[in-house]
């Protein structure tokens, strides 16, 4: 646990999923954008919106239906900074300005599934990870700013047949 005004005490926790949360987790639609308009400086800046929509909506409705949580994403978003810029200011109207918040992005390798029509489809996803995850990292001080932090993870299930799993998977009980 952490001292008293250690800059790791936290009086916020927020729960992102992207996945494995029954039908509450986020997704972003990437079939909302040309194909053939990717980067990876644009995939930076739809991610950070992405993320930004994300968070407004669990922050301002947090009772969404399963259904609100497919995110259109923006054509031509606006400059990373600029969304950092809302999100501080989303999350000190939420939580305070002198809060400091821990951020779980749950399964955050599933925010995004491009097909492979979109060229370099591996690397725009990671850079579409990189800018959702580059606006929740706000530095932590003893200021009056908002800060926050982000622990991403992600589950890639091992590739063991169905047959026999428990015999793997678990420590027979004598």
């Amino acid at each position: 646990s952490a001292k008293s005004g250690s800059p790791l005490r936290f009086t916020h926790y927020v729960h992102m999923a992207f996945d494995n949360n029954g039908e509450r987790y986020f997704r972003a639609n990437a079939g909302s954008v040309q194909s053939s308009n990717w980067d990876e400086g644009i995939a930076e800046k739809r991610g950070a919106a992405f993320m930004f929509t994300c968070f407004q909506r669990v922050l301002q409705k947090p009772d969404l239906a399963a259904d609100t949580l497919n995110v259109d994403l923006e054509e031509h978003p606006i400059p990373l900074y600029e969304t950092q810029q809302k999100f501080r200011e989303l999350l000190g109207q939420a939580c305070g300005n002198k809060s400091r918040t821990l951020i779980h992005l749950d399964e955050h390798k599933k925010m995004i599934e491009l097909d492979e029509s979109v060229p370099k489809a591996g690397k725009i996803a990671a850079a579409f990870r990189r800018g959702a995850m580059r606006i929740v990292c706000n530095k932590i001080s003893r200021g009056d700013q908002v800060s926050s932090i982000a622990v991403g993870t992600y589950t890639e299930l091992p590739d063991i047949p169905v047959e026999g799993s428990s015999a793997v998977c678990r420590e027979p009980v004598p």
